[in-house]
């Protein structure tokens, strides 16, 4: 079976954006040339790695028509421009990539690939991941966090393309009407009761995430339990040991406090004596 091609990229590369030259100004999102720069980046990637065209044409599984030096060029100054190690990487599919670019898709059908692209990023090669609305949003918009996407609009109203997570019904409409698409469309199954967050796979049934979910909760709350039952042993010994050498304290300062006592009734009885007996003495 022939190898599936991958097109793997920074999601920083999720988040180009046009701003309209008329008036109002608004900040739009051309999907399809980000369509494009995912794939310019991948070739430029591997043209700065001393490939020649030929070989990127067979590693890509595509046909380059224009063999020009200045085309190697302008795609290695794409990967140059938004290469970034510390930025979470995703990838595309070859088919899919080449059913999106080559057949119209209308606004919520790029989404909902924006939306795979940003769960691919945030589970990378684990079975499943645990995350949260904002998580998911900051990673459809191209940033690592949401805390970054704040950042970088500094109090502006988000674009429409981002949803809003403080719009909550509105938001968590969209998403579960995403969810279900690709659960339809792109083999991602989600699960989320009685957590914070969800939990999504790329690589589980619905079955098999629901079942890691729940033995690894079980397992969690056993060593919490487990914990719980440790720190209280612990507390328990503890005082009792605290206890001991109290107890232990104050037999010892009773032992003295008799002691000190029975020596002072000694004296007490011979200091009696005497007087006793001076009293008594011939003239």
């Amino acid at each position: 079976m022939k190898k599936s091609i991958y097109y793997n990229f920074p999601i920083t590369l999720l988040r180009h954006e046009e701003v309209t030259i008329y008036r109002p100004i608004k900040i739009v999102m051309n999907y399809r040339t980000n369509l494009y720069n995912l794939l310019s980046y991948r070739e430029g990637e591997l043209f700065s790695e001393g490939m020649d065209i030929e070989d990127v044409e067979e590693t890509l599984g595509i046909s380059i028509y224009d063999k020009t030096d200045s085309y190697k060029k302008d795609k290695i100054q794409i990967f140059k421009n938004f290469n970034n190690k510390t930025v979470p990487v995703t990838g595309i599919e070859h088919q899919i990539y080449w059913n999106y670019r080559n057949n119209t898709k209308d606004d919520f059908e790029f989404q909902c690939l924006w939306a795979f692209l940003a769960i691919k990023s945030i589970i990378g090669k684990k079975p499943y991941q645990k995350m949260t609305n904002q998580l998911w949003i900051a990673r459809m918009a191209g940033f690592s966090t949401y805390k970054t996407l704040e950042e970088y609009f500094k109090g502006r109203a988000l674009p429409p393309h981002i949803l809003n997570p403080e719009d909550r019904y509105k938001t968590r409409y969209a998403l579960d009407k995403i969810k279900k698409e690709l659960t339809r469309h792109f083999n991602v199954n989600f699960y989320g009761i009685g957590s914070r967050g969800f939990y999504a796979s790329t690589k589980l049934t619905l079955e098999e995430l629901i079942r890691q979910v729940e033995k690894n909760r079980i397992a969690h709350i056993e060593a919490m339990e487990n914990k719980e039952k440790k720190e209280i042993r612990q507390k328990v010994l503890e005082e009792l040991k605290q206890e001991k050498q109290l107890s232990a304290t104050l037999h010892e300062a009773g032992i003295n406090a008799a002691s000190l006592q029975h020596d002072h009734n000694i004296k007490t009885t011979s200091s009696t004596t005497s007087s006793t007996t001076s009293s008594t003495t011939p003239k």
